[in-house]
């Protein structure tokens, strides 16, 4: 019985965390001890989103430090002084320990800087051969039609397979066509020992939350700091009249407002407790201006609280900075980490 397994994508964004919490999951239902282990990750400070995530979300029982080996600078060092084997071989020891200590290690391979980057499939092909491990590819649906999506995703698994590499599983995730169709032609093309899941596209997943505003902004946290989870659907701009704005509100919207646009502030608070409006997720206030003493009580003291945040940008900069957050899942965020576990079970509940 394998005791691990190797998590390797050959395109930047293409949902290894999500597959990763899902078989986590799975593995902590029937395994006792499972670690998580990426031999390379971006940097030292901040921690590395995915680790973070994964030990703290399963409560794994490891440190932070025994999850990777390298960050890209070191490796990089590395590669320049001609030492890759001393790479593998560091990465090689620190799994073993893990496998000394744990029933399974889930390993995930590192995330992609940038589309096409040869070295980076080449070097987690190359840990996955050392550590003599069954591999899972992970690739996103990224094309016009299913034929493109099915031509390339069958391309890159042969691209993999050509590595000697033991793929037996293949995810299709962020899947915006007919996931049954996209399946079974992939299936046509590949061998029975590959398991395939097509994974259906999650909006939700693709928004941010308001924490993740905040902090993309830097922003002041004014109110609804344990509101923070909510996760803006949409944006809209407070640059109008108020009986313009209203209509346009839609929901779970974060509703970026100039500070000293009081008759917004108070009609967005009013629009969110009213059942003929839509929910609204947060506020920005922006421009650097703070709304006078009377309508901040009021945001203070509403029955239905917001996440309000300060900016000193310009109200369209403001938006253009919100409009253009990559969002991430981290762990804190247990409604979107939730929603991922939800998704993965679907998909396989629906496989058996």
């Amino acid at each position: 019985m394998n005791r691990s397994v190797y998590i390797i994508t050959p395109t930047a964004q293409s949902g290894k965390l999500l597959i990763s919490l899902g078989l986590m999951q799975m593995l902590q239902r029937t395994t006792t001890k499972v670690a998580y282990f990426k031999p390379l990750i971006d940097s030292h400070e901040p921690k590395d989103n995915h680790i973070d995530t994964i030990l703290t979300h399963f409560k794994i029982n490891m440190e932070y430090d025994d999850a990777y080996a390298f960050t890209r600078s070191e490796l990089s060092e590395m590669e320049n002084q001609g030492k890759l084997n001393e790479v593998y071989e560091t990465i090689i020891n620190k799994y073993k320990k893990l496998e000394e200590q744990f029933d399974f290690v889930l390993v995930e391979g590192s995330d992609f800087k940038e589309e096409g980057s040869v070295f980076e499939a080449d070097f987690n092909a190359s840990v996955a051969q050392s550590l003599a491990m069954p591999v899972l590819l992970v690739t996103k649906d990224s094309y016009a039609t299913v034929a493109n999506l099915v031509h390339n995703v069958i391309a890159e698994v042969h691209s993999f397979l050509a590595k000697d590499l033991n793929i037996i599983g293949l995810f299709v995730s962020r899947c915006t066509k007919d996931v049954k169709e996209v399946k079974e032609k992939i299936d046509k093309h590949l061998r029975n020992e590959i398991v395939v899941s097509v994974i259906p596209n999650e909006e939700e997943l693709t928004k941010p939350s308001m924490q993740e505003i905040a902090d993309h902004l830097k922003a002041h946290i004014l109110f609804g700091a344990d509101k923070l989870e909510n996760v803006a659907k949409s944006s809209i701009i407070g640059g109008m009249q108020l009986a313009n704005y209203l209509p346009r509100m839609q929901e779970d919207c974060v509703c970026v407002i100039p500070g000293d646009r009081g008759d917004l502030i108070v009609g967005t608070m009013l629009a969110n407790i009213s059942p003929k409006y839509p929910n609204v997720a947060g506020i920005v206030l922006s421009a650097g201006i703070l709304p006078e003493r009377s309508i901040v009580n009021l945001m203070d003291g509403t029955q239905k609280p917001l996440p309000v945040l300060a900016v000193p940008t310009g109200t369209f900069e403001t938006a253009n900075k919100v409009a253009n957050i990559k969002t991430r899942i981290y762990p804190a965020n247990q409604y979107k980490i939730k929603l991922c576990l939800d998704l993965l079970k679907e998909r396989w509940m629906q496989r058996r």
